[in-house]
């Protein structure tokens, strides 16, 4: 068996997190809301009014999928990362 190549368990392991993690990330990214207020608020002058909303954002249901998907991206790229040096 020496031409063989034999997967060791831990990269089989961190292959189907890798696998996992991008199927969250895509689901995660899907569900965020259109930001279409980015350079054209700038022209408009709303770029320095904060309200409520503007405030407690992270507390929201919106707020929290856009800390979920910080997350997975995060994971995203440390199982990226691992997954090469295991190679």
């Amino acid at each position: 068996m020496a031409g063989e190549y034999v997967m060791s368990t831990g990269y089989g392991v961190v292959s189907a997190l890798l696998a996992v993690v991008c199927i969250i990330l895509i689901i995660l990214v899907l569900l965020q809301k259109n930001r279409d207020s980015g350079l054209g608020s700038a022209f408009t002058g709303s770029a320095g009014t904060q309200t409520f909303w503007d405030k407690n954002k992270s507390r929201s249901a919106e707020g929290k999928i856009v800390n979920y998907t910080k997350i997975a991206g995060i994971a995203f790229f440390v199982l990226t990362v691992l997954l090469g040096f295991m190679s």
